[in-house]
């Protein structure tokens, strides 16, 4: 699912893979958020970062210039979806297994 996310991003001219080490991470997903919906300004998406991320605000704002349009939002925002379910069902799994695995 992440290479399709970058994929989508790298279409849309938006290269925060080759800043952010982690595009599904904290902030990676906040700024990742935002295009979904609809933000355009690089600065504004670039304030959204925590952590270390935060040293890098003159190369995300150029990796955030891009041209993002309805179709790449719409598969973004799909993907998300999907990515979040994929994580919602391995946490279901986590929490039986380790049911499963405790003695009562």
């Amino acid at each position: 699912m992440g290479n399709r996310l970058q994929k989508v991003l790298e279409a849309a001219n938006i290269k925060l893979g080759c800043v952010a080490s982690d595009v599904m991470g904290t902030s990676g997903r906040a700024m990742l958020k935002a295009i979904v919906g609809g933000e355009a300004n690089s600065e504004v998406m670039a304030e959204l970062t925590i952590g270390r991320l935060r040293n890098k605000q003159e190369q995300l704002k150029q990796a955030l210039e891009g041209r993002v349009r309805s179709h790449h939002r719409f598969i973004l925002a799909e993907l998300l979806c999907h990515i979040d379910g994929i994580d919602e069902t391995t946490e279901r799994f986590n929490q039986e297994t380790c049911c499963i695995l405790s003695p009562v």
